[in-house]
């Protein structure tokens, strides 16, 4: 879509990728519907995300869906500034914004695909995640182990503006109120307050109707465990 001739010269460094990251990903008999053609979409997004909860190796892979259309794939790499490991997945659509994006994974070594139950929703040059604050993929689809610690997940994305998600977790049934708290704190939204069933329960907020600034996620499970996390609103 230019409206001139140019010429696009690609630099033997800096953008260019190491060596060992230039073989094309092979799929297996478990991942043949993961196969796409990048060229027949108009719109792009970056995502960087990791496997957490389970031990990954290199070969592993991610793959991105829309209504079981495969988007986008990454390879397992390393990080070598974080001494970690991530995926970084170019992904794909022909609207602007508002696609669905599911994630499964590989684990190359038994040839085994799983599904994730977090999501993304698309938009044009989305960039998601990097190689200190991934994207992390760790409720897996009909994973019922119960949680043994009572605790509040990373929220993501932090910084936000103005939805950010988390996750809570408890161990035993019973009563547990989740709220946020200004740097004052004044109680600015009372997200979860009653009976809840033992597991791992996601939480979406919206704060947009809150001002820039520091925020405090509290809490209180049974009366007696608590649990705080620190989130960033930029608008």
């Amino acid at each position: 879509k230019m409206e001139n001739d140019g010429t696009l010269t690609y630099p033997d460094f800096g953008l260019a990728r190491v060596a060992e990251n230039k073989q094309p990903v092979e799929l297996t008999p478990a991942t043949r519907e993961w196969a796409f053609d990048h060229a027949e979409y108009e719109h792009v997004g970056t995502i960087t995300a990791s496997i957490e909860g389970r031990e990954d190796f290199d070969g592993d892979l991610i793959g991105v869906f829309v209504d079981g259309e495969c988007r986008g794939i990454g390879e397992r790499m390393h990080f070598s500034l974080d001494d970690s490991y991530m995926y970084i997945i170019q992904t794909y659509s022909n609207m602007v914004e508002g696609e669905e994006l599911h994630f499964k994974y590989l684990d190359s070594a038994s040839d085994e695909v799983i599904e994730f139950e977090e999501t993304l929703t698309f938009e044009n040059n989305m960039v998601v995640g990097d190689g200190f604050n991934t994207f992390a993929l760790s409720r897996e689809v009909g994973d019922n182990v119960q949680p043994n610690a009572f605790g509040i997940s990373d929220a993501y994305p932090n910084p936000f503006n103005p939805v950010t998600s988390f996750s809570y977790s408890v161990p035993t049934d019973g009563m547990v109120h989740v709220s946020v708290h200004d740097v004052n704190g004044r109680l600015v939204a009372e997200l979860v307050n009653g009976y809840v069933q033992a597991g791992t329960h996601p939480v979406t907020w919206d704060a947009g109707n809150l001002s820039s600034g520091l925020y405090l996620i509290k809490m209180l499970a049974n009366e007696e465990h608590v649990a705080m996390q620190k989130i960033m609103l930029i608008k």
